[in-house]
């Protein structure tokens, strides 16, 4: 589902990869995973992936650089331009990237315009203290909604959610900039969702381009990286 659409190519679409990270483990330790893709994916994600504390941030790295490498044929740190704000852009400058991850999923896209990426897993339930977090999050909420959460199913809450990140990473400034001093900037951008691997997923983009997803089975994916650096392969649209 999208909101605002303006016209850019009558093709032009935001695509977006996704990768089970528990999939992924289940494959090996991402420390060890890390040290068999050097060479093959970027040293930023690998080394997070190696010496990060927090297993569930070893295997967002690693999944995120498999993902960069194998879709998008980012596999250089000199590859990724960041930002002073944190956005990350292709160096090349011929396409846009969005990044977003959890504990349990992986994901990256490409896209013609400038995007904003968030993925956010569907709760079993929506409580009081969750709603309220959207409204200091930006969110206008209706009066009441606090007091009777049940009103918010978990797709809607996780659409919310994620069109708030999603709008903050389109600026470009993160949880830098308070969406409640910025209300304008939800007028700024189309958004368009859909979902995967008990995930929602929200494209935020100027045009409100739709959104194409593409899940990945980790063996797969981790082969074609392992096999393919001396060919160049991608999956890139």
């Amino acid at each position: 589902m999208c909101q605002g659409r303006e016209a850019l190519a009558s093709d032009a679409r935001v695509t977006c990869h996704l990768l089970d990270l528990e999939g992924l483990c289940a494959l090996g330790e991402p420390a060890e995973l890390a040290v068999a893709l050097e060479g093959r994916a970027m040293p930023r994600y690998l080394d997070v992936a190696r010496r990060a504390k927090h297993p569930g941030v070893r295997a967002e790295a690693l999944g995120t650089g498999l993902i960069l490498a194998g879709c998008l044929g980012l596999r250089r740190d000199a590859d990724l331009d960041v930002g002073p704000q944190g956005k990350p852009e292709p160096s090349s400058g011929a396409w846009h990237l969005g990044i977003s991850h959890t504990h349990r999923l992986a994901a990256a896209c490409s896209s013609p315009a400038v995007v904003g990426l968030d993925v956010a897993e569907l709760p079993d339930e929506v409580d009081r203290l969750m709603v309220m977090t959207l409204g200091r999050a930006g969110q206008r909420l209706a009066p009441g909604l606090a007091d009777d959460p049940t009103r918010v199913t978990p797709e809607a809450f996780a659409r919310l959610w994620t069109r708030i990140e999603a709008t903050l990473k389109a600026e470009g400034t993160g949880f830098a900039a308070d969406l409640r001093d910025h209300q304008d900037w939800f007028g700024r951008w189309g958004f368009c969702w859909a979902t995967g691997l008990g995930h929602v997923v929200c494209a935020a983009t100027r045009e409100g381009l739709p959104l194409e997803l593409r899940v990945h089975e980790p063996r797969e994916l981790l082969g074609a990286v392992l096999g393919s650096v001396n060919r160049g392969e991608t999956c890139l649209p």
